[in-house]
């Protein structure tokens, strides 16, 4: 199919089935070709838009927790 850069919103239906999840299940025929954009991407748009990223993804939420850039993310549960 080529290559691409996949989001979330698209990688996500990897695993829950939505609209065009057939589509996106076709991507992975062969996964040399899809560049998966990791969460420190997101976190650089929150710090250039001087807001926070929201994130569940625990693990990362945790690694940046004692780093400078900790007030740029926001745990998803502390929205509630």
């Amino acid at each position: 199919m080529g290559k691409f850069v996949v989001d979330a919103n698209v990688a996500i239906k990897w695993v829950l089935p939505e609209i065009h999840t057939d589509i996106a299940l076709r991507l992975l025929d062969d996964d040399d070709n899809i560049l998966l954009v990791p969460d420190c991407v997101y976190l650089a748009l929150a710090v250039t838009n001087s807001c926070q990223m929201v994130t569940a993804d625990e693990r990362f939420f945790n690694a940046l927790s004692s780093d400078s850039l900790a007030s740029s993310v926001c745990w998803i549960e502390d929205l509630s």
